[in-house]
């Protein structure tokens, strides 16, 4: 009996233990950290929608800012013929067309327009950029109201005051986020106005710039006569300038027989044999074919292109359609000193489109007569 009531009294002993230790694992939560745990649980919602709208409005802003108000056209998106290439070094005024001519650099001696004389100079009426496409205002950066502090303070332990604190947070950052929402809505619609008008004016500028200023396939194509100063459908034949072949001189000199600089003005003329074979020994040759446009894109040294299109020649005032075999002939400066049904010959840049091929590009004698019209593609003196 002993023994059972020392087993008892050893079993109350063990259980009282375990009781205290209970009770000293126990943490009590102070009034402060229960309101603040009831402060955050009131605001999940409304601080995930405050830091959704704040990283939005930075995101517009950051947008805005990166876009550039002097926007350039790469070519990149235009894979079939990369405009980029062709884009000209200088425009420059030619006062007997009223517009501009463009020339570009491919890294040779001579600076080469980048199409032919009498093709597309009057429809450079004007020169424009992408601001004369742009001219949003940008919306000014939003300022945002400060995040209200949500911390209850550990200090308080009143309970009508822990009651107010609450509510007066609530409350208030409540308020802010109707404040931030509606900054976030007006700058919203500010922000898509000008990123649209933006787009738009990029659209317009690439319209321009592939439909008129970089527009190196399409277009009325004219031809000259060797020797003749006028385009060959709106002057007299060069029979009437010198009587008969034996005028002729043997190089063309300047405006009185030079069409390029007598429309285009000083500084432009017709390549010489030495202009025309440093372009097709220097360049890398292609064939291209778009449509009814047919011709030879020539790669200069430093990566420049320029296009030439073999569709056509003049034959008195009838054109001959080249289009189905891709030949065409260009003029030079000089005559080669022979003759072809009793016409003179000058000497020639051939080029032969061969499908998808390297395209047959020489230099002609004996081939082009004086009395034919053949494209004229101009040199920067």
């Amino acid at each position: 009996m002993k023994q059972l009531t020392l087993i008892c009294l050893s079993l109350l002993f063990v259980i009282s233990c375990l009781s205290s230790c209970e009770k000293d694992n126990v943490v009590e939560i102070s009034p402060a950290e229960l309101y603040q745990q009831k402060v955050d649980g009131s605001l999940v919602a409304q601080k995930e929608q405050w830091s959704t709208l704040s990283k939005s409005l930075d995101s517009m802003t950051t947008a805005m800012a990166n876009l550039d108000p002097n926007y350039q056209y790469t070519g990149d998106d235009n894979p079939d013929l990369q405009y980029s290439q062709f884009t000209p070094d200088e425009f420059v005024k030619v006062p007997n067309a009223e517009g501009y001519q463009g020339y570009v650099d491919l890294g040779l001696s001579k600076k080469w327009a980048v199409q032919n004389v009498g093709k597309s100079a009057s429809k450079y009426s004007k020169i424009l950029v992408f601001g004369d496409y742009f001219h949003e205002e940008k919306p000014s950066a939003p300022t945002k109201p400060q995040e209200v502090s949500t911390v209850i303070p550990d200090n308080l332990t009143d309970e009508s005051q822990l009651q107010n604190l609450f509510n007066q947070i609530v409350t208030e950052y409540e308020t802010r986020l109707s404040e931030l929402t509606k900054i976030y809505n007006e700058y919203k619609v500010a922000y898509s106005n000008y990123m649209a008008a933006y787009n738009r004016a990029v659209v317009e500028y690439k319209n321009y710039l592939f439909n008129e200023k970089y527009n190196f396939l399409d277009g009325k194509e004219y031809y000259f006569a060797w020797g003749s100063n006028k385009i060959m459908t709106e002057g007299p034949s060069p029979m009437d300038y010198y009587g008969d072949f034996s005028g002729y001189p043997m190089e063309l000199s300047d405006s009185s027989n030079d069409a390029a600089t007598a429309l285009w003005g000083e500084g432009w003329a017709t390549p010489s044999p030495d202009d025309v074979q440093e372009l097709i020994q220097k360049c890398t040759w292609t064939s291209y074919r778009k449509g009814s446009h047919i011709g030879v894109i020539a790669r200069g040294p430093n990566g420049k292109c320029l296009f030439f299109s073999t569709n056509f020649y003049q034959l008195d005032r009838t054109l001959v359609n080249y289009s189905n075999n891709g030949k065409g002939y260009y003029l030079t400066n000089k005559r080669d000193g022979s003759t072809r049904g009793g016409a003179p010959t000058f000497i020639a840049l051939s080029l032969q489109w061969n499908n998808d091929e390297k395209p047959t590009v020489n230099v002609y004698n004996n081939v082009c007569d004086v009395l034919c019209g053949y494209s004229l593609r101009a040199i920067r003196k």
